[in-house]
């Protein structure tokens, strides 16, 4: 992928109204290291690095997934597999870049959007935020798809914004102490209206 390609999207990521501060020579390099677009497919893999920041105990994590030609996106309806797979594994499930690539594609209004881009390619992001809360070493987990459209409307980012909300995940993770010296952790998924 070309610098100014690649520019682009970081433009998109560093706008992006929910996320920290992207480290751009670092994904640039990502994004311009090598041709990644040979296949001819809807999404492509990155290679996952991952961006770390501190800040008051607060953890944040930001990594790119998948560049996703916007010309080979294909609306595909939600299948009879799909919707039990979502009903009955997905709560279970803390981020799979697969299962939101075929998400989007089940949305009318963002394959359109990526139909009419005039860029060649969209960004999907994860960006994790882990806090340990309290002094019961409960650490709770945010873990949210972030998609960069180039160039979007005010109206078209609301609706990404509202895809990402519903795809956002809410973790707590919990360590229990079993015969007095093993440490076990469980995660359970919330939300935030419970």
């Amino acid at each position: 992928m070309n610098s100014d390609i690649a520019g682009k999207l970081l433009n998109g990521l560093e706008n992006h109204p929910e996320i920290i501060h992207p480290a751009g020579e670092l994904f640039l390099d990502i994004l311009t290291s090598k041709d990644l677009f040979d296949s001819g497919s809807f999404s492509e893999k990155l290679l996952e690095t991952k961006q770390t920041l501190n800040e008051t105990g607060q953890y944040f994590y930001l990594s790119l997934r998948r560049v996703l030609q916007n010309k080979l996106v294909k609306y595909a309806p939600v299948s009879t597999f799909a919707k039990l797979y979502e009903t009955f594994i997905s709560p279970f499930a803390r981020y799979s870049s697969d299962s939101l690539v075929r998400s989007l594609q089940t949305d009318k209004t963002l394959v359109n959007l990526m139909k009419t881009c005039k860029e060649k390619y969209s960004l999907l992001v994860k960006f994790e935020t882990n806090d340990y809360c309290d002094d019961n070493e409960e650490l709770k987990s945010i873990i949210r798809p972030i998609l960069i459209i180039p160039g979007v409307s005010e109206e078209g980012m609301k609706c990404i914004l509202d895809w990402e909300n519903k795809h956002t995940g809410y973790f707590k993770e919990k360590t229990f102490l079993i015969f007095g010296s093993y440490k076990v952790k469980v995660s359970e998924k919330f939300y935030l209206n419970s």
